[in-house]
């Protein structure tokens, strides 16, 4: 993104929103203006090593979570990638209520453009950083799956200093503040 285009899009957001940004948008915003054509993002990232060969039970087995939701599955939460690959992921900390929508739309809006993370993503992240959800809950919003409920379901890490889990959770309503979210660039 040049100089030019990050001017356009900080003046753009604060014209249409300035006093509704939430924290981490004015933090993105301060950063455009010290950082120009460097942006950084102020969110946590952390690098980990995907490896789309593996199905998801194997992934799920990485973990060593103390509990699992037994429908993880390659046909619920279908990559289509293969091989291993590098890959940082970011955290993001969403601090108020936001419907899922919202939430998509602010990291694609992001100066850096992220997308959610898929569930082969979100579980490298939780195999490689097993005290990560001991904070918090994560969810990966880049893999959904209908259950037999009609419910569109993401998987989540979560946990305390315990135990760890991976479970799924609807993505229709409401977030609360305090839910983090992995993302990774587009």
């Amino acid at each position: 993104m040049s100089k030019n285009d990050n001017l356009q899009w900080l003046l753009g957001a604060f014209a249409a929103r300035g006093s509704e940004l939430s924290e981490s948008e004015k933090k993105i915003l301060a950063d455009t203006v010290l950082h120009g054509t460097n942006p950084q993002l102020p969110f946590p990232s952390y690098s980990v090593t995907v490896n789309y060969n593996k199905t998801v039970n194997q992934l799920v087995k990485d973990g060593k979570y103390d509990w699992a939701s037994n429908n993880f599955s390659d046909s619920h939460f279908t990559v289509n990638k293969k091989g291993e690959e590098q890959a940082e992921i970011f955290i993001v900390t969403i601090d108020r209520r936001m419907s899922t929508e919202a939430i998509t739309k602010m990291i694609n809006d992001l100066v850096i453009p992220l997308r959610h993370a898929n569930a082969k993503e979100e579980l490298a992240l939780g195999a490689q950083y097993p005290d990560l959800q001991r904070e918090g809950p994560i969810a990966a919003l880049g893999s959904t799956w209908r259950d037999s409920h009609g419910d569109l379901m993401a998987p989540y890490l979560n946990g305390d200093e315990s135990y760890r889990d991976l479970g799924l959770i609807p993505v229709d309503g409401d977030w609360y503040s305090g839910w983090r979210f992995a993302a990774v660039r587009k």
